[in-house]
C-alpha cells in the first residue's frame, strides 16, 4: 500500500505550539474539576496522542492509523493508571472490564447529579482523556494534513467553549490568555511553515492568500456557537424543556422532586479541602446539623424521590417527633458548601431568610430544606431556623411498639437480588429483643462492638460493597455504616433510612446569649441512620465507632464524639466511587432520573429526557453541518470565480485555473499532488487509478506544464485546449462520483484556508 500523500513536512515549532493549545485548553478544566488530581493522565493523554500521531504522518501513513494507535496508546495509559491491579503483566483481564464497566455505569449519575466542580471520579478522568485524544488527532489532521489553520483550532475552541460555560470563575481571565497566546503564536508559526507549499506552477510567481481567512471563519463559528448558547440557555434554564434538562431545579408547589444524594454529590466537592470551613452557624444548642434523609434504596445509591413545597415561616413535617423536645434556634452562614442543600438540626419547623434575600423549597417527608430554583447552591446566602429537637430516653423509647398505620410508606423497602445472608444477620444479632427500640439500639451495639472505622476501603455503599462490609472485612467508613445499618434493619421490618450532613464543628466563640459560634468544615462530614418509631417519630443512632450525636446519650448510652479540630484529622465521608453493581429490575431510578407525578412511569421519563437531550444535540450537529457546507460550498464558489477572474484573457493562467480545479475534483478520490511530481506524471497516474482514456490527460498535463514552466508566452489556443480538456474530464468526474465522494467534497476544508486574492507577486 502507497503511503499517504502529505504535505510539506511542518516546522518544529508550529507541531510544539499545537501541543500547547492542547496543554492549555485541558488545563482549562480545573474550572470543571475539584482539584488537579486529573490532569496526571489527562495531559499525558493528549501528549501521547500528539506524539504518536506525529509519528505515523511523518512515516507517511494514513491519519485512520494514526488515530488508531495514538487510540491504543491512551487506552493503555488509562488502564496502567487507573486499573493497573486488574491486569496481568500490564495487559487487561477479565476483572479489567467488569472495573471499567462498574465505574461507568455510575458515571451517569455522577455528572447529572453533581455540580462544578466535581470530584475526579474514574470515570469522569476516562472520559476527559478521551476528550484529550480526540482534540490532537483531529487538530493534526486538520493542521499538517489538510494544512489548514483555523479549523485545525475549531476542536481546542469547542472544548474550552465548553469549560467556559459551565466551568466556575476561577481562572477566568488565565485560562484564556493561555490558550489564545498559543492558538494566535501556532496559526502565525503554521501559516509561515506553509507558505512554500502554496506557490503555484508558474515558476516563482504564486497565489496570495488575503489573510488568515481560515482562523478568521473558525473564530466567526466559535462566535456564533457561544451566542446561539447565550441566548438559549434562559429559554432551556426556565422554559417548559427544564424539568427533562434539570431534574435538580426546584419544581413549582407540591410537584414531584428527586432530591439528589449527598453521597454522591457531597464528597468530592467537600472531602478534598477537609479544613475548608463549609459554613458557620450559631446556635442555642449542639447538634447534628443535618442536610436531608434518604429512603429510596435501588441495590445502588440511596436517594430521596419526594414532593417540595415553598418554605414560609412554619415547617410542617409529615413524621412529627411526638416526645418531649426543645426549640433550638441556630443561625446559619454558608460559605463554601457548593450545594442545594441548606443545614438544619433535626427537626426544623420554622425558617427565615435572612432579609428575604432568597427563597427556599421545603420537602416534608425527610424534613429538606433547599435552596430555591432561581439559584444554584447555598453560597454566600445566610438564614435561621427554629428546631424541635427530640430529648428521647431509654424508657420511653422502649415502651413503644410500631403501629403499621403509622409507618410511612416505602421506608421497609428493600433491592430486589439482596442476599438472604444479610436478613439473617440482622435476625441473629438481634435474637433475644423485642420491639424497634430495642433492636435498633442491639444494632448499633453491635456495630460498635465488632467493626472498625477505616478509610482505607472500598467506597461505595451498594448491596455488594455492603454484603463484603457486613459478612466480610467489618471495616469502614459512616456512610457504610449508616448504609449497612438501615439495610438490616429493614430486613427486621423496621423503617429506616440514612441521614447525611455534619457533626457539631469546633467552638469558634463564646455564648452571647444566643448561642455559641460554631464552624464546620468539610472533616466533620458525616452520615448516621434513622428508625422510625410509632410515638417518636425517627430516632437517630450512632453505628460509627468514634462518633456520638449531642443530646443523645441517655437512649444511645453513646457519648458525643466527633473528629478533633484541625490535622491530622480525617472526615468521616470517605469520598465514593461510581456504584459498582448494575440496578436490579424493577427497581427505583438512579438518584438524578426524574419521577412521573404519579410515582410511576420512571423508565419512561429517563427516556424521554435522554431522548430531549439527545434530539437537542443531534439539532446542533445537524444545524452546524448544514451551516459548514452552506459556507463550504460559498466559499468554494468565491474561490472559482476569483481564479477565472485572475485567468481571465490569458492563455497560460487559464490553464493553469483548469488544472487547479481539476485537481479540487481528483482530492475526494484520494489522489493529490506528491512532492516532486509533474502534472504530466500525476495525470498518467489519475488516469490510471480512475480506468480512463489518458489521451485528455496528457493533453491537460502538457498545457499545463507548458503554462508553467515554459518561459515564452503561451498560445491562445493551448490555453483553449486546456480548458476543454478540464471541461470533460470535469464533466466525467463529476458523473461518476459515488455518495461517499460527494460528501466528502462537501464537507472538505480547503476552502476556508486556501482563498486566493487573485493577483500574481513575484
Amino acid at each position: 500500500m502507497r503511503p499517504t500523500p502529505q504535505p510539506p513536512p511542518p516546522s518544529l515549532p508550529a507541531e510544539i505550539l499545537l501541543v500547547g493549545v492542547s496543554v492549555t485548553t485541558l488545563l482549562s478544566g480545573l474550572r470543571l474539576f475539584s482539584d488537579g488530581s486529573f490532569l496526571p493522565p489527562v495531559i499525558g493523554a493528549t501528549l501521547l496522542t500528539h506524539v504518536l500521531v506525529a509519528v505515523v504522518r511523518r512515516a507517511g501513513r494514513s491519519i485512520g492509523l494514526g488515530a488508531l494507535v495514538s487510540l491504543v496508546g491512551v487506552a493503555a495509559l488509562q488502564l496502567w493508571v487507573h486499573y493497573p491491579h486488574t491486569t496481568r503483566f500490564g495487559l487487561p483481564q477479565r476483572a479489567t472490564l467488569e472495573a471499567l464497566s462498574d465505574d461507568f455505569r455510575g458515571a451517569w449519575d455522577l455528572v447529572n447529579s453533581s455540580q462544578v466542580p466535581v470530584a475526579a471520579q474514574t470515570a469522569l478522568v476516562v472520559i476527559a482523556a478521551a476528550v484529550a485524544w480526540v482534540i490532537p488527532v483531529l487538530a493534526d489532521w486538520g493542521a499538517f494534513r489538510v494544512g489548514v489553520r483555523g479549523e485545525a483550532l475549531v476542536p481546542a475552541a469547542m472544548a474550552f467553549v465548553a469549560v467556559s460555560l459551565f466551568g466556575t470563575d476561577e481562572g477566568r481571565i488565565l485560562y484564556p490568555l493561555l490558550v489564545v497566546t498559543c492558538a494566535v503564536a501556532f496559526g502565525l508559526v503554521h501559516h509561515r511553515s506553509q507558505r512554500p507549499a502554496r506557490r503555484g506552477l508558474g515558476g516563482g510567481e504564486r497565489l496570495t492568500h488575503r489573510g488568515p481567512l481560515g482562523l478568521a471563519g473558525s473564530a466567526l463559528a466559535v462566535t456564533g456557537a457561544t451566542l446561539a448558547t447565550v441566548v438559549l440557555l434562559p429559554a432551556l434554564s426556565d422554559g417548559p424543556l427544564r424539568p427533562l434538562l434539570d431534574p435538580a431545579a426546584a419544581p413549582a408547589e407540591g410537584e414531584r422532586k428527586v432530591v439528589l444524594s449527598p453521597l454522591v454529590v457531597l464528597p468530592g466537592q467537600l472531602l478534598q479541602n477537609p479544613h475548608l470551613e463549609l459554613f458557620s452557624v450559631r446556635s442555642t444548642q449542639r447538634a447534628y446539623w443535618r442536610l436531608t434523609a434518604l429512603g429510596d434504596f435501588d441495590g445502588v445509591v440511596w436517594s430521596l424521590d419526594e414532593r417540595t413545597a415553598t418554605a414560609t415561616g412554619a415547617l410542617a413535617s409529615r413524621a412529627a417527633t411526638t416526645g418531649p423536645v426543645s426549640e433550638v434556634t441556630q443561625t446559619y452562614r454558608i460559605d463554601a458548601l457548593a450545594a442545594v442543600w441548606l443545614p438544619a438540626a433535626y427537626q426544623p419547623v420554622g425558617f427565615e431568610a435572612a432579609g428575604n434575600s432568597f427563597r427556599a423549597s421545603f420537602e416534608p417527608v425527610s424534613s429538606t430544606l433547599l435552596v430555591g430554583s432561581s439559584r444554584g447552591d447555598s453560597d454566600g446566602l445566610s438564614y435561621t431556623v427554629r428546631s424541635a429537637v427530640p430529648r428521647f430516653e431509654a424508657d420511653f423509647l422502649a415502651s413503644l411498639r410500631n403501629d403499621p398505620a403509622d409507618v410511612p410508606p416505602g421506608f421497609t423497602d428493600l433491592p430486589a437480588g439482596l442476599s438472604p445472608a444479610l436478613a439473617e444477620l440482622a435476625a441473629e444479632v438481634t435474637a433475644g429483643h423485642t420491639g424497634p427500640y430495642q433492636k435498633a439500639l442491639a444494632m448499633q451495639d453491635w456495630f460498635r462492638s465488632r467493626f472498625e472505622y477505616d478509610l482505607d476501603v472500598a467506597a461505595g455503599h451498594s448491596s455488594a460493597r455492603l454484603e463484603d462490609f457486613l459478612l466480610e472485612d467489618r471495616r469502614g467508613y459512616c456512610e457504610q455504616f449508616a448504609a449497612a445499618f438501615a439495610t438490616l434493619a429493614r430486613t427486621l421490618g423496621l423503617p429506616a433510612r440514612v441521614a447525611v450532613g455534619f457533626t457539631p464543628g469546633i467552638e469558634a466563640g463564646p455564648d452571647e446569649g444566643d448561642g455559641a459560634l460554631y464552624s464546620v468544615r468539610g472533616e466533620h462530614a458525616h452520615a448516621w441512620p434513622e428508625v422510625f418509631i410509632s410515638g417518636a417519630g425517627w430516632v437517630a443512632f450512632e453505628p460509627t465507632p468514634g462518633r456520638g450525636a449531642p443530646g443523645a446519650e441517655d437512649y444511645t448510652f453513646v457519648p458525643e464524639q466527633q473528629d478533633a479540630p484541625g490535622p491530622p484529622t480525617t472526615p468521616t465521608l470517605a469520598p465514593p466511587q461510581p456504584p459498582q453493581p448494575q440496578p436490579p429490575s424493577g427497581a427505583p431510578p438512579p438518584p438524578g432520573s426524574p419521577a412521573a407525578p404519579d410515582g410511576g412511569g420512571d423508565v419512561a421519563g429517563t427516556a424521554g429526557r435522554v431522548g430531549v437531550l439527545f434530539g437537542l444535540a443531534a439539532a446542533g450537529l445537524a444545524a452546524a453541518g448544514g451551516g459548514y457546507a452552506l459556507a463550504t460550498a460559498g466559499l468554494r464558489s468565491v474561490r472559482r470565480r476569483r481564479r477565472r477572474r485572475w485567468a481571465h484573457g490569458d492563455a497560460g493562467r487559464t490553464a493553469v485555473a483548469a488544472w487547479e480545479e481539476t485537481l479540487e475534483l481528483l482530492a475526494p478520490r484520494g489522489i493529490r499532488p506528491r512532492l516532486a511530481e509533474t502534472p504530466l506524471e500525476l495525470a498518467q497516474r489519475a488516469a490510471l487509478a480512475l480506468g480512463a482514456v489518458p489521451d485528455m490527460w496528457r493533453r491537460l498535463a502538457v498545457c499545463v506544464s507548458a503554462a508553467a514552466f515554459g518561459g515564452d508566452p503561451v498560445p491562445a489556443e493551448l490555453g483553449q485546449q486546456a480548458a476543454t480538456a478540464a471541461s470533460a474530464i470535469s464533466a466525467a468526474l463529476r458523473e461518476t462520483r459515488t455518495p461517499a465522494q460527494r460528501l466528502r467534497a462537501l464537507v472538505d476544508p480547503q476552502p476556508w484556508a486556501l482563498l486566493h486574492a487573485g493577483r500574481r507577486t513575484g
